[in-house]
């Protein structure tokens, strides 16, 4: 199939600035690439980004998106932070702004990307 790459994380505080500090991080900014789709999921596909800590407990959040995703291995159940229809093509670059509900806690994190189809990719980053 076809994976997720090139991905770049930024955690903003207020006033649009970058940081790392748990107790400032506001707002994320995920983006990454979809390279070399194959023609059966070009199209109409529905995006999820699910971000946890490093238990896999998803983070707060005050809409999440409970979904079914079908992976090789069977049938996953995610709980995603956001989620978006997008016309898939052969290549382009996607992102996710997401702002924080709660504060989050120093530690580390992972975001993953999900499609119906199962998992394109995944990053992950550490908060001070």
């Amino acid at each position: 199939t076809f994976k997720a790459t090139s991905f770049s994380v930024q955690l903003e505080r207020r006033n649009d600035k970058l940081t790392t500090r748990a107790k400032k991080a506001r707002e994320i900014f995920v983006s990454f690439d979809l390279a070399d789709v194959p023609k059966n999921f070009q199209g109409q596909q529905k995006i999820y980004m699910v971000i946890t800590d490093d238990k896999g407990n998803p983070i707060a959040s005050k809409n999440p998106t409970k979904a079914t995703v079908y992976a090789p291995s069977g049938p996953v159940e995610i709980q995603a932070q956001q989620v978006k229809d997008v016309e898939l093509d052969n290549t382009q670059r996607l992102s996710f702004t997401h702002k924080f509900d709660d504060r989050l806690k120093s530690g580390n994190y992972v975001i993953a990307i999900y499609c119906d189809k199962g998992l394109l990719g995944a990053s992950s980053f550490r908060l001070a």
